[in-house]
């Protein structure tokens, strides 16, 4: 009997521990601003070219936000930089978007995100050349749906350790 009791004061000792744990945890991130993957959707209600600051695996990244359907569609065409990480195209609702290079003046790496991890990346993606045609474009998509889109100057996904399986965190914009 004795046996049994000391059994069930271990796991009560257990359970607590744990619980304790995971509450610290929660304090932690909050604390810190930082939510998990599930609530980076969270962005879609941040003004639009606002800056933030995301985590893909081990990366802390201050990228600008676009989440309104004109600037998703502007991009970074026509800029001759992209002035922070990366740029962040949040998609609501998700889906196998169609990306090309229209008008850009450098090369990409294209990181695909799906419900938070990063689903695909296509690297090297190059600027066309000026005296491409529009219809001559290639059109970069995703295999799956995805709900996030960051594009990085080309290079800098394999600088940064960014691949496949590797999860997003975000912390909302104060701007």
């Amino acid at each position: 009997m004795n046996n049994i009791r000391w059994l069930l004061v271990i796991f009560s000792l257990l359970i607590l521990l744990g619980s304790s744990w995971f509450s610290w945890q929660k304090w932690r991130s909050a604390q810190s601003g930082e939510v998990d993957e599930q609530n980076c959707a969270s962005l879609q209600s941040v003004a639009d070219h606002s800056q933030t600051e995301i985590r893909v695996g081990e990366q802390v990244l201050q990228v600008e936000v676009v989440n309104t359907s004109a600037s998703i569609t502007q991009g970074l065409s026509g800029r001759s930089k992209i002035g922070s990480d990366g740029l962040l195209f949040v998609l609501v609702p998700p889906r196998t978007p169609g990306f090309w290079m229209k008008e850009m003046q450098f090369n990409l790496d294209l990181i695909w995100i799906s419900q938070g991890q990063v689903v695909q990346v296509d690297r090297g993606v190059a600027a066309p050349d000026p005296s491409q045609r529009l219809n001559e474009l290639p059109v970069y998509r995703p295999a799956v749906a995805v709900d996030f889109v960051l594009e990085v100057v080309a290079g800098q996904a394999e600088a940064w350790g960014i691949e496949p399986g590797k999860k997003i965190s975000c912390k909302k914009s104060s701007v």
